[in-house]
This record gives structure tokens, C-alpha cells and sequence, in this order.
């Protein structure tokens, strides 16, 4: 066994000259991860269309929204006056190069400038000022790039779903066009795992866990953070993961360090 990651280990059924399937998800023993920095930010939230968090930060007595660039491990600059709230701010969608989002009720629209580290607030279009029904169903979903697996939380039931929805033959990992990952658990964040088709990660009671699609035998769920009550980010077509807990932001490789 490979100390380096944890432990992994299944019982399958094989049947004469059938091939059974399946893929180790080797989870590394000891968090891989660097502080990025620190200080009174809370949550923190993933844009869709651009590699971009927003979080709040609490600062000489104010709440200002910040927008950070993760593959630059820097703050964009605000070209006007900060964007602050006094009691909560939310994203109501995500755009191409900005968002629209409410900051104590109100609705603001604001612009990036990825390529000179900048963030300017200006005036709303005739965009809707409130999520849709639609959107608010997409935020509880993902799907791979290949629409062929939709993870989903249930918030009323407390139940993390996975299901096939592709028009080919299930893969091994599922037994049933729909599998249950958990039961009974507040879910901060859910994504796919980044580069497999087969695992999700999602951050719930106080930690960040991998868990299997795949449950025969046991379904097979594997801490790769604790710590208070973390949450986490991903950036699209990164391996790392972005671990946010009592303030701190970290930068976490999901391989297991070289000895």
C-alpha cells in the first residue's frame, strides 16, 4: 500500500470471462496545501465564466467585496469606489467578463479587466435583477463537459445525488441511472472531481470529502480537508483546489507531495 495516499479498497464480484471494472481513488494521507492569505474574508464564491472568486472582507470596520484572481494569486484593483455592504451581498449571475449581483438588497452590475487586474462597477442593463427558476436550478446542479453526468443537491431532503443522463450504456461506476452519495448532510459546495468523471468532491460538516460515484461494495469517501467549517473553489481546467476556512485561503494540490 501506498502511504503516501489513503487507504483504498473494494470487493467485487468477477464472473467468467467477464472484465470487471474498476478505478482506485487515491486520495492523498496529508493535505497538500499553502496559504495564499489571511484575515476576516468570509465564504467565497466561484465564477462560472471567468477564473475569478468573490469574497467578503471585513476591513477597518467594513465589509468590502473582493475579487481574486486564483491563477494569480492576486486581488483585482476596484477603478472606482469599493463596492462595500453592510450586511450581505450575493451573485445573481455570473456574465462573461462580470456579474450582476445584490449587495443588502440592492442590484449592481460590475466589469473585469482580467488582463490589467481590474474590477469597475457600472450601470445595470436590462438584465433580470433576480435569479430565474431556471438558475436557481442550475445552482444546484453540475454537469460534466460530456452531458453525461449531473450531480445534484437536494437542499430540502439533505440528499446529494449523482445520475446518468447520457444516451449510452451506463458506465461501471453506476449500478443505477441514479446513485445517492449522501443522506442527512448541509452541503456548502459540490463540484465533479477535477479530472475524472467518477468522484465528486463536497464540503460539508467540517470538512472537504472525495466520494465515489461507484458503491459497489461501499461507497468510499475520503477527507481531503478538515478543519472548521471549510468551503471550497475550482478553477476550470485546474487540478488544485482552493480550500477557504476561518478566513484563510489555501491552494491545495489533490497529489500527494513527492518524498
Amino acid at each position: 500500500m501506498n502511504q503516501k495516499y489513503l487507504p483504498w479498497q473494494k470487493k467485487l464480484k468477477v464472473a467468467s470471462q467477464l472484465v470487471t471494472e474498476a478505478r482506485a481513488l487515491l486520495v492523498p494521507a496529508q493535505t497538500n496545501a499553502r496559504i495564499l492569505f489571511q484575515g476576516k474574508f468570509s465564504n467565497i464564491f466561484s465564477s462560472t465564466e471567468d477564473p475569478l472568486f468573490v469574497l467578503g472582507e471585513e476591513k477597518n470596520s467594513e465589509k468590502i467585496i473582493r475579487w481574486y484572481l486564483p491563477e494569480r494569486e492576486e486581488f483585482l484593483t476596484d477603478t472606482g469606489a469599493l463596492l462595500k455592504y453592510k450586511n450581505d451581498f450575493e451573485i445573481i449571475r455570473w456574465l462573461s467578463g462580470g456579474a450582476i449581483l445584490k449587495i443588502d438588497g440592492a442590484a449592481a452590475r460590475v466589469r473585469f479587466n482580467i488582463g490589467a487586474k481590474t474590477v469597475t462597477r457600472i450601470a445595470l442593463g436590462d438584465e433580470g435583477v433576480s435569479k430565474t427558476e431556471e438558475e436557481v436550478k442550475e445552482a444546484l446542479e453540475r454537469i460534466d463537459n460530456s452531458d453525461f453526468i449531473k450531480v445534484s443537491y437536494a437542499p430540502e431532503e439533505k440528499i446529494l445525488r449523482a445520475s446518468w443522463i447520457g444516451k449510452t450504456i451506463r458506465p461501471y461506476y453506476f449500478s443505477s441511472d441514479e446513485e445517492i452519495l449522501l443522506e442527512n448532510k448541509e452541503i456548502r459546495n459540490f463540484e465533479l472531481y477535477p479530472g475524472r468523471r467518477d468522484a465528486v468532491l463536497a464540503s460539508f460538516d467540517n470538512g472537504i470529502w472525495a466520494i465515489e460515484i461507484d458503491g459497489r461494495d461501499s461507497r468510499i469517501i475520503s477527507p481531503i480537508y478538515k478543519g472548521r467549517e471549510p468551503n471550497f473553489a475550482l478553477v476550470d481546467g485546474e487540478s488544485d483546489v482552493f480550500i477557504f476556512d476561518d478566513g484563510i485561503l489555501m491552494r491545495a494540490s489533490l497529489l500527494a507531495k513527492e518524498q
